[in-house]
């Protein structure tokens, strides 16, 4: 064109031309041939940086590399690569952003992107882009410093990493050769060495309030704060509450926000919250989502209770919604139970929102049944399995859960408000405030974890987790220079 100014390397241009045409126009042989040419793998550094500088102070002719930002696809590939946890296998179908898969199979959803990569300028793929922004913003280090998701990445990479029999020394030169992809020198360990234990020191001190347990969070999509992830392929992870009087209730609500994953292929149900054991002969309660092989119907809201029967005897009922759970669509769920008497039956008022679709109505459907008491148990309160065997487990993201010790009408739910009602038993929100593992009602109905949870880590533990996240949160991890 004429508007623009003459191209620096005029020859290289008709170069690069030829070798399109030669490449019968496909553009990725192009870009093999730039990214591996020893012009583009220039060190920012020079030995005769100053002089150069001073002749040609905007680098138009190439003397040395630029300094550039990695692109978020790639920040997160490389934050997934380092800390062992990248799937790098080809193909397959689109994956949801916490599942750990290259960054080009993780699925955009408009409306509730990937925090991490749209902070880094990830572009809107609802239009073409001819060149992506790079910007600095608070936000990025915010994100990067504070996040729950960076830290759980810095645990998996200081545990990959830190071995019983390796020293301390040695750890640091293998994380900074993963992390940075060179070795450190003498100054850098001996720095390395000093801010593990002064930080190991310094958690020491604090120890007796930090909390020991911590267990791996994900953002539900259309919520903030974060959510507990349950994974069928390694159902590990166990959340229960040690039984306490004040969950043996009469009628009562139950009440969380879930993400499903997948869902059984015979008739198992995936279980979200339960206070039971699941043997039928033994009384409790269980809310989840039918299988595929469900007698009543697959992929519903089922609320399972076993206990006295209005006529007489004990027996178990499985209470079906009938309202349609989809695979990877965030909801708000809960079940209002009013127990039948003598001479009135029970119902139980299903409620379920699909959080990604404000046009859509929150369902309510009542079904009846014929239990009338019994359901106390001196089982544990368990989250995303039934009993502390783990039955049942879940697979997906679970949030916050309530539960309270009578039948709350539609206008007191926790979707229409998210506000103190009266009869709150406990309400957990894995949130740092309270705590992750507690209840913002009833200190005595704390969450313990068994499993894939980190339980006790020690000072020492945490101070290299502490150097790990560093690292990741470093200039040199995220530019290239």
């Amino acid at each position: 064109g004429r508007l623009g100014e003459q191209p620096s390397h005029p020859e290289l241009l008709d170069h690069l031309a030829a070798e399109l045409i030669r490449e019968n126009w496909q553009l990725k042989p192009i870009h093999r041939l730039i990214v591996n040419s020893a012009t583009y793998r220039q060190s920012t550094q020079h030995p005769e940086f100053d002089d150069f500088h001073t002749i040609d102070p905007l680098n138009r002719y190439y003397w040395r590399g630029e300094t550039r930002r990695l692109q978020a696809e790639q920040i997160r590939d490389a934050i997934l690569a380092v800390s062992g946890q990248l799937d790098d296998r080809g193909g397959g179908p689109g994956v949801l952003p916490d599942v750990p898969k290259r960054s080009i199979y993780t699925r955009v959803m408009r409306n509730s992107p990937d925090e991490l990569m749209e902070s880094f300028d990830l572009p809107l793929f609802f239009s073409s882009n001819s060149s992506r922004n790079t910007t600095t913003t608070p936000v990025q280090s915010l994100l990067l410093i504070n996040s729950e998701l960076m830290l759980a990445h810095a645990r998996r990479l200081a545990s990959d990493v830190r071995r019983g029999d390796q020293d301390l020394s040695s750890s640091v030169v293998e994380v900074w050769s993963r992390v940075f992809g060179r070795e450190p020198s003498t100054d850098e360990i001996q720095q390395s060495l000093k801010f593990i234990r002064d930080q190991s020191d310094r958690l020491a001190l604090l120890q007796s309030t930090q909390q020991s347990s911590i267990i791996e969070t994900a953002k539900l999509p259309y919520r903030d704060g974060q959510a507990v992830r349950f994974e069928i392929e390694d159902p590990n992870l166990q959340l229960f509450v040690k039984h306490h009087d004040s969950l043996n209730v009469g009628n009562f609500t139950v009440e969380t926000f879930f993400q499903l994953r997948s869902i059984d292929q015979g008739a198992s149900v995936r279980t979200l919250v339960a206070k039971w054991n699941a043997d039928r002969q033994a009384p409790g309660w269980s809310l989840g989502v039918t299988g595929k092989g469900s007698r009543r119907k697959p992929h519903t809201l089922v609320l399972q209770m076993s206990g006295d029967l209005a006529g007489g005897g004990f027996d178990n009922r499985a209470i079906f919604s009938d309202q349609h759970v989809e695979i990877n669509k965030p909801y708000y769920a809960a079940a209002s139970v009013t127990l039948a008497t003598d001479t009135q039956g029970g119902t139980v008022a299903f409620y379920l929102k699909d959080l990604s679709n404000d046009d859509e109505p929150l369902l309510i459907a009542s079904m009846d049944h014929d239990i009338k008491g019994g359901l106390s148990n001196a089982f544990p309160l368990s989250f995303g399995a039934v009993g502390e065997q783990a039955k049942h487990p879940f697979d997906g993201l679970v949030d916050d859960v309530r539960i309270v010790s009578h039948a709350l009408g539609e206008d007191q739910l926790l979707y229409a408000a998210e506000k103190e009602v009266r009869g709150t038993i406990g309400f957990w929100r894995f949130e740092s405030d309270p705590g992750v593992m507690r209840s913002s009602v009833g200190e005595d109905l704390r969450i313990e974890a068994r499993g894939r949870s980190i339980v006790e880590l020690a000072p020492a533990d945490a101070a290299f987790v502490d150097y790990c996240h560093a690292l990741l949160n470093s200039n040199e991890f995220l530019y290239v220079h």
